[in-house]
């Protein structure tokens, strides 16, 4: 049997400490967001066969995908200074095709190529920090450089203006569409192996978007009360029980679809495979005629400026929210949406103890639960994120009696004040008891019952840890 190798190209920076420094060129950020397809209406998922992404010579790589849209895969090997190569198909594998929920390695063993011929990804010198780009697609293309590429999938990407992304007709009238994952991962001479596990083995460096939006732009859309103080309150919480890297606060005015969009994309380039990014949103919730085909509705955010007129764009759907948090792929993710347009909304009555802009039975965020963290048939990963939801798809979130927050917020903020340390799932199952009786009493004929998706103990999100 013919064994090929595909080298890995990268650079490498070092200092007269020894620390080990990865080059950070613009260019590849460039590329990243280009790439990376905010409007994708399906998810792709890349994994590799070291956890802790470290590699040191002679170390074969394996590639996994799974995507939920048959197509055709492409992977791509870029290095910091912007340089990308085509690594898959390739001579020794030109069979590119990928079925929905079925995974591909690459490289695959020996039978699997359909001959005798394989190939391997060794890892080689010169050693840094490297990227790899799968992208699905839903047509064949031909893809002999990066330039190609771009030609190839119509989508005009200027490097230089990474945000000029959209889908343009093909010849036959219909719209390319296409999925992309990002993994970076580094490189070292073996005697350095031991130094970077060392220094990249203390991740979990803590992240935290927090929105809260309780005055609306459009004046269709009903104030709320407790939202911009649930939003500050928990920022304000947070930093005293854990210690944050770097703490984002969008309230009122400041919680614009641009600005928020903004935040997640701060946090793709600042953050790092094995750092904590927590994710809150307090306020409305609501949802539209479904943008896919697989999904009667689509459920959405909604920024201080949404537009009711201007549906989908001036809202955050379920498919913006899902892309975005799957290009955090790498980190622990964890989200709290004390939001609902769970099951049906803002009755008169409720006036604003209640967030919903409509009427419905269906629930809020289904799709993106299912596609980010619901343990589905299709779902490319249900470990990478975990979400707390205010209440279950058939019922409301609420305020509390002393209007200061909302209730989920209110007992969720007073657990973190009290538990030294406190996990995500430990916080699920006290308010999944006091959250519960408190609605029931004070609200004569409602209920609310906070959500976990998924419920798994081995990837447990710290809300608190603290010694004093």
């Amino acid at each position: 049997m013919v064994k090929r190798a595909i080298f890995l190209f990268i650079t490498f920076l070092a200092v007269g400490s020894g620390e080990l420094v990865v080059a950070q060129d613009p260019s590849v950020q460039k590329i990243r967001e280009a790439l990376l397809n905010p409007d994708s209406p399906f998810a792709l998922r890349m994994t590799i066969n070291h956890p802790d992404y470290l590699y040191t010579e002679g170390d074969l790589l394996k590639i996994k995908v799974l995507t939920q849209q048959s197509g055709y895969l492409y992977l791509f090997n870029i290095t910091s200074n912007g340089i990308a190569h085509s690594i898959f198909p390739n001579p020794w594998m030109r069979n590119n095709a990928i079925t929905a929920g079925q995974p591909i390695i690459i490289p695959p063993q020996g039978s699997e190529t359909g001959g005798d011929a394989t190939f391997d990804l060794p890892c080689g010198p010169p050693f840094g920090k490297e990227h790899l780009v799968a992208l699905v697609t839903t047509r064949p293309i031909k893809v002999p450089d990066f330039e190609k590429l771009q030609r190839e999938l119509g989508t005009q990407i200027d490097l230089l203006a990474p945000t000029n992304r959209a889908f343009y007709p093909t010849a036959s009238g219909k719209k390319m569409e296409w999925g992309a994952a990002w993994v970076t991962l580094r490189t070292v001479p073996k005697e350095k192996i031991d130094q970077a596990r060392d220094q990249f083995s203390h991740r979990g460096r803590l992240f935290v978007l927090a929105v809260g939006i309780s005055q609306y732009k459009e004046r269709r859309i009903r104030n709320l009360n407790a939202c911009k103080r649930d939003a500050e309150a928990f920022i304000k919480q947070i930093k005293k029980t854990r210690q944050v890297e770097e703490a984002i606060l969008l309230i009122d005015g400041d919680a614009t679809r641009e600005k928020i969009e903004h935040a997640f994309k701060n946090l793709r380039q600042k953050t790092e495979n094995g750092d904590d990014v927590l994710i809150y949103w307090s306020g409305h919730g609501a949802r539209m005629r479904g943008l896919i085909k697989e999904e009667k509705y689509t459920e959405y955010l909604v920024p201080y400026d949404a537009n009711l007129d201007k549906l989908p764009e001036s809202v955050i759907t379920d498919i913006n929210l899902a892309n975005w948090v799957q290009a955090l792929d790498g980190r622990k993710v964890a989200i709290i949406f004390d939001a609902c347009h769970a099951g049906g909304t803002a009755r008169k009555k409720e006036k604003s103890t209640s967030k919903g802009i409509s009427n419905s039975p269906e629930g809020f965020l289904t799709y993106f639960t299912q596609r980010v963290a619901y343990p589905t048939s299709k779902n490319i990963n249900p470990h990478y994120a975990t979400l707390l939801l205010s209440c279950r798809a058939d019922e409301i979130s609420t305020q509390h009696k002393d209007g200061l927050h909302s209730v989920m917020t209110h007992f969720l903020l007073k657990k973190m004040r009290d538990e030294k340390r406190l996990t995500l799932n430990d916080a699920f199952d006290h308010l999944s008891e006091v959250v519960p009786e408190y609605v029931q009493t004070s609200y004569r004929g409602y209920t609310q019952h906070p959500q976990i998706f998924p419920r798994t103990e081995k990837r447990e999100f710290a809300l608190t840890n603290t010694t004093d």
